[in-house]
């Protein structure tokens, strides 16, 4: 006799992806940040649109996720 198959499904978090000077999906303070730099002239990149410190871009992350204020 066959045994039933059982499937488990869960959503399971996930870092944002980095893809050129910003994580996807970007944070609007991501969007603007880039918008003022590009009118600045100034570098897009990974260090001046998300910062050096990752715990902060995970934190952004998570805020993103919930629809919260960073």
């Amino acid at each position: 006799m066959p045994k039933e198959a059982h499937i488990l499904a869960h959503q399971i978090r996930v870092p944002r992806i980095m893809t050129g000077a910003i994580l996807w999906p970007p944070s609007e303070e991501a969007i603007k940040r880039i918008t003022e730099l590009r009118r600045a002239g100034e570098d897009v990149n990974f260090a001046t649109v998300e910062g050096r410190d990752l715990s902060v871009a995970w934190q952004r992350s998570i805020t993103v996720e919930r629809n919260e204020e960073p």
